[in-house]
């Protein structure tokens, strides 16, 4: 059945929709793998190069459900009395780090539940939409595109958030990577 010039339009802006929002969602999942895999480590002088890579490949098949669970049992945690040392049982021949962000419980919750929401959000748009979505009128293709946009601004803000964490452990990361040259061409010892 042909469709009105003005009907094919109006689809290709949920195309258009759908396909920004699924890069959101890979831009989001892409960082959360990289800051999973970079939020510990424990090196030597001469493994740290090697490393980091390897732990990157692990995380390339996960999915965005299992990294956003991963996140707030890693790296976004609940403050409590009993914080442990980040350097507790590493091997005291290698330089160690842990990036972990507390947060109150309160907070904690409320982002984990606003992730899980946009797992979710994901997981419909991706398998679900189409069947679900009017996209046999204008006004129904209308509704869809700003439901999308609507959405897109949430994925943004949590992004957001993300990118934030996952600067600030790059700029620590980095000047680890800086001190550990240093031990290593001055010899010094840990």
């Amino acid at each position: 059945m042909p469709t009105s010039p003005e009907l094919t339009s109006a689809r290709h802006l949920v195309d258009q929709g759908v396909g920004r929002n699924v890069l959101q969602f890979q831009r989001l999942e892409l960082l959360l793998k990289h800051l999973l895999r970079c939020h510990q480590g424990s090196y030597t002088v001469e493994s740290l190069a090697d490393e980091i890579p390897l732990g990157l490949k692990e995380q390339e098949k996960r999915t965005l459900g299992g990294l956003a669970g991963d996140l707030f049992q890693k790296v976004i945690q609940k403050k409590t009395d009993g914080d442990e040392d980040p350097a507790h049982g590493a091997d005291p021949t290698k330089f160690s780090h842990r990036f972990v962000i507390t947060t109150s419980e309160e907070n904690h919750q409320e982002w984990h539940c606003r992730l899980k929401a946009l797992v979710e959000e994901r997981n419909q748009l991706v398998h679900l939409s189409l069947l679900t979505w009017d996209l046999e009128t204008i006004e129904g293709c209308q509704a869809v595109v700003a439901e999308l946009d609507e959405r897109r601004g949430r994925i943004g803000a949590e992004l957001e958030k993300v990118i934030l964490y996952h600067d600030s452990m790059m700029q620590c990361l980095e000047h680890l990577h800086e001190d550990l040259k240093r031990v290593a061409k001055n010899g010094e010892t840990k």
